[in-house]
């Protein structure tokens, strides 16, 4: 059952954070190129096309997440044939993956608006994913915080991350039961992904044309 399911050895472990981190990643480095887009005056140029912010984010972020789940998909052919990590419900894995890589491209639209210039960009990304991954597992395995901590993690998108990955491998969750974290990180992209639009489109209505 569900409840008795245990890692049969370290690499089932330490697999979703692997991924988790691989997601990671890929979020700060196309966070800090959108970034340096902005500050370059690339995206100036584009949006002088009829081509709309969202449109242009949802490029950004469709190119974070094929890049996320190519990653991903290198890690698990990896874990499963060398590391021994059971994939026993591949398609269960696979859309556990797009949850993940779904939350963590809206995150990474969300750390682009808010960084003000190139330096604070890379600044802004590690940070925050650094404090996501030590809250959410990414660094300490949540089996192994104490309670407190354990519970802390809930608000971290990487403790839903992992579990989601986990559900789908070593945890073997029911379909019914992996319902509940990929509609967290479906909501946590939606959320950076619809905040970081309305950001972007308010920051760019107040500036002046040069300075996009």
């Amino acid at each position: 059952t569900a409840h008795l399911a245990a890692p049969r050895n370290a690499f089932e472990l330490t697999f979703p954070q692997a991924i988790v981190w691989a997601m990671l990643g890929a979020a700060a480095s196309f966070a800090m190129s959108l970034v340096n887009e902005r500050t370059e005056g690339t995206l100036r140029r584009i949006r002088t096309s009829p081509v709309s912010m969202w449109v242009l984010l949802s490029a950004k972020a469709t190119a974070c997440a094929l890049t996320s789940l190519a990653v991903a998909a290198a890690l698990v052919v990896a874990a499963a044939l060398v590391f021994s990590v059971r994939v026993e419900r591949p398609l269960s894995l696979a859309g556990m993956l797009v949850a993940c890589v779904w939350s963590f491209s809206g995150i990474m639209i969300l750390i682009a608006t808010l960084a003000k210039g190139r330096s604070s960009a890379g600044q802004l990304a590690w940070g925050l994913i650094l404090l996501m991954a030590m809250l959410g597992g990414g660094m300490l395995p949540v089996l192994f915080m104490p309670d407190w901590l354990a519970a802390a993690s809930v608000v971290s998108p990487v403790r839903w991350g992992i579990v989601a990955i986990e559900a789908a491998t070593w945890r073997q969750w029911t379909p019914a039961q992996m319902l509940s974290p990929a509609l967290v990180l479906f909501a946590i992209g939606a959320t950076g992904f619809l905040a970081g639009s309305a950001i972007l489109s308010r920051g760019e209505r107040s500036r002046s044309p040069s300075s996009w």
